[in-house]
């Protein structure tokens, strides 16, 4: 009940609910539909109305949603990515990285031991599929280093104490994606 009609309401187990919970209450919504329900105009502070020559993609398991976000049922362990990008019509004065990025999806063992070294691999989803493709140049940052992915989208990272560290996949032209590692002694 984005807008505090009744009648504009989602269900509990929907995208909507989830980027509600996420966000803590920090998103804009636009005028509901009935087929699609809220269109997302901006995700804390950042605003890209439905309306103008931005909008937010919503994906749900690596994949674009077909749905609006008051259509998207979820279940445990669904992951969602909302970012903004150009709409067609405007491809010339799209910034950089706006217009069809990849994203990045990193995939990493979620446990590891100091002072071994982990493969780390890197996907490229295709904008409008979600089809995988190797990613080579992306840069991995964790625990103040930062090393390459090749050809083949995959890299080796070592830690060398025990605790939790977090992965970070970036490259131009791309969502970003990460991770936390757990590393034991």
């Amino acid at each position: 009940d984005k807008d505090g009609k009744p009648t504009d309401t989602c269900e509990g187990d929907t995208a909507a609910v989830a980027l509600q919970d996420a966000t803590h209450g920090h998103w804009t919504a636009g005028t509901f539909s009935s087929g699609l329900g809220y269109p997302v105009n901006g995700v804390r502070g950042e605003e890209y109305p439905f309306t103008s020559s931005y909008y937010w993609s919503f994906w749900v398991d690596g994949r674009p949603a077909t749905t609006g976000i008051c259509g998207a049922t979820l279940k445990k362990g669904d992951r969602l990515l909302f970012f903004p990008q150009c709409s067609r019509e405007v491809v010339a004065s799209c910034p950089r990285g706006m217009f069809n990025p990849s994203v990045l999806a990193l995939s990493a063992p979620r446990s590891a031991r100091a002072g071994r070294t982990i493969a780390v691999s890197v996907s490229a989803l295709a904008n409008l599929t979600g089809k995988a493709s190797p990613a080579s140049g992306v840069k991995l940052s964790a625990a103040g280093h930062a090393v390459t992915t090749g050809a083949s989208g995959k890299a080796r990272l070592t830690f060398a104490k025990a605790g939790s560290y977090r992965i970070l996949a970036s490259a131009p032209n791309a969502i970003r994606d990460e991770l936390t590692v757990r590393v034991s002694r």
